[in-house]
């Protein structure tokens, strides 16, 4: 069975390390090692953010909830459902995810809005369109 640990990033640690997954990787895998040493506690704290159990539904899957932490157990290496991605779209928070049974770590990226710029008729429609998704 496949053991994968989600974390809720806050903004400023995302964009700080958006190319430092190593790092990142290195620190939770640390931090899961030994969550009651202090000054780990402490930088996982304000890294994390809590995780809204009220609006992850885990009866479709084995999904366990902490308070800053989404344990998901598989047995298949695609773990996410896309009942479980849209839930995880909703909460607007930047996701890194560890696989400790195959040691790969990563960004969840959620999906893009597409648009169609064929059907744009003028700037107007643009500028409704981008208000819209901010």
């Amino acid at each position: 069975m496949i053991r994968y640990h989600i974390f809720l990033v806050e903004d400023d640690v995302y964009f700080d390390f958006f190319y430092k997954t190593d790092l990142l990787n290195q620190f939770f895998t640390n931090y899961m090692s030994d969550p009651n040493r202090e000054d780990l506690r402490k930088q996982f704290n304000y890294i994390t953010c809590p995780v809204p159990r009220d609006q992850i539904n885990t009866t479709k899957q084995n999904i366990y909830i902490t308070e800053r932490i989404i344990t998901v157990f598989s047995n298949q290496q695609l773990i996410l459902d896309n009942h479980f991605l849209n839930q995880l779209e909703k909460l607007d928070r930047h996701c890194f995810i560890v696989d400790h049974t195959n040691k790969k770590y990563g960004w969840l990226t959620p999906k893009k809005l597409k648009f169609n710029w064929s059907k744009l008729s003028g700037t107007d429609e643009l500028d409704n369109l981008l208000n819209q998704s901010m």
